[in-house]
């Protein structure tokens, strides 16, 4: 575990990655301290789209990169995108470049019971 003397935050590093850095030199992390990091989709995001609305909001800004994650079975249908605006209320992300598939992020009421039907997970990195 690695701290920092600034905010006394820890952070935890994987055994071969400490090995690593140990044989091979030093290792710097930067960053600010980020909240959740992923939300899903508050409705469907169709190919050709540029916009993603959340069903949360989140701390994410322009440039940031964030991963939609298929929700066929084709897992090469997963798309990176780069962040070019946020809304105010932090719901809606704009981004580039296009989404090139489908997102499915619907809601499926099955006996009175709300179920999440194939609900789109972002995540950033």
């Amino acid at each position: 575990m690695l701290s920092c003397p600034e905010n006394n935050s820890k952070i935890k590093i994987s055994l071969s990655l400490l090995s690593l850095t140990a044989a091979f030199g030093g290792l710097d992390l930067n960053g600010a301290p980020r909240g959740n990091s992923w939300t899903q989709l508050s409705q469907t995001a169709n190919a050709g789209d540029t916009q993603l609305i959340l069903e949360a909001p989140m701390d994410w800004v322009v440039n940031d990169v964030i991963v939609l994650a298929p929700t066929s079975y084709n897992t090469w249908e997963a798309e990176k995108l780069t962040i070019t605006a946020v809304s105010a209320d932090k719901m809606t992300v704009t981004f580039t470049p296009a989404l090139q598939y489908k997102h499915i992020g619907n809601i499926l009421k099955l006996f009175s019971i709300l179920l999440p039907l194939f609900k789109k997970i972002i995540s950033n990195f």
